[in-house]
């Protein structure tokens, strides 16, 4: 976002980052609304802090970008890079599991809440995952 526009939006999002509840932050409006920019935006301050887990954006022009099939397995990908001590337990899920060819529900579970609930020492920091035009 360009600098001093969307600060009520950005700020409500970074309040919810620090609130223990609820984990879902669920923005939606008209298209052209600015929902992607303001996306971007969360995405790259967080990336700056270390906070950022994950992203994936939607993209109708983009035959990668627009597969429901590539998000979760994108998002595992990228939360083995951001948090090394995961990276493992979600190779060895996949080697476990296979749940690369498995329903989304089976992936997600084996592939990003299991590992997650096993790190040893967890960050005090939470970690934000964002996904973007879920309706592309």
């Amino acid at each position: 976002c360009l600098g001093g526009t969307r600060e009520y939006l950005l700020s409500a999002v970074h309040e919810w980052v620090q609130s223990p509840t609820p984990p879902l932050f669920w923005l939606n409006g008209l298209a052209g609304t600015g929902k992607t920019t303001i996306a971007h935006s969360v995405a790259e301050y967080y990336d700056e802090r270390g906070q950022l887990g994950a992203s994936f954006f939607f993209s109708r022009d983009q035959q990668d970008r627009r597969d429901t099939r590539q998000v979760i397995s994108t998002i595992a990908y990228q939360l083995g890079k951001a948090y090394p001590e995961v990276e493992g337990l979600i190779a060895t899920a996949i080697k476990n599991h296979n749940p690369l060819h498995s329903n989304s529900q089976t992936q997600l579970r084996h592939l990003i809440i299991e590992p997650l609930s096993i790190l040893p020492h967890p960050s005090s920091l939470p970690t934000v995952i964002v996904i973007d035009a879920l309706d592309e």
